[in-house]
């Protein structure tokens, strides 16, 4: 009697649960791995597109592990640009400028600068996020296009690029 009244829990506990173990087995499989690499070493090469210069990262070599690994990132909302994540990104991070890359199955799908706050100039032509630590589990990417009127900056915001909107829409974490 009380085993026949057990069967109904055990279905809506699976039903409940079901769906976010095979989001996570999809987390977790070789394919649409998402991490941010700090850059150990890189070069940058200032283009002039228009009257402004932009800054391009050349000979970029990542650091060996990741800042932010694929387990670390919940989702991403495509309409401003924002990473949630299960952990805040490391204060320790914006001391200072640092370059990253985006990563989708170990390949490079952008580049960009962490900005400390205490930063009087602009980054131009490329993705940054703001230097905020602390509690914060939410990683912006900004880009500047709008320097002077110039529209053909608006080339070079490759945020949201397809190998990484892919990867997040096939893991369930497009927002």
């Amino acid at each position: 009697m009380i085993k026949n009244a057990l069967i109904p829990v055990f279905l809506l506990i699976g039903v409940l649960t079901g769906p976010s173990c095979k989001k996570n087995a999809l987390l977790f499989d070789n394919k649409n791995q998402i991490e941010i690499y700090l850059l150990k070493s890189y070069n940058v090469e200032l283009v002039s597109v228009g009257n402004t210069k932009v800054s391009i990262i050349k000979n970029p070599v990542p650091e060996t592990t990741a800042a932010l690994k694929n387990s670390d990132i919940i989702s991403y909302n495509p309409a401003d640009y924002t990473f949630r994540l299960e952990k805040s990104f490391p204060e320790k991070f914006y001391t200072e400028k640092k370059a990253f890359v985006v990563m989708v199955n170990n390949q490079p799908v952008y580049y960009g600068y962490i900005w400390p706050l205490h930063y009087s100039s602009m980054a131009w032509g490329i993705p940054y996020t703001l230097g905020i630590g602390g509690t914060n589990k939410k990683l912006t990417m900004y880009f500047n296009d709008w320097h002077e009127n110039n529209t053909d900056l608006k080339a070079y915001d490759t945020r949201n690029n397809e190998p990484l909107i892919k990867a997040l829409m096939a893991t369930g974490r497009l927002r």
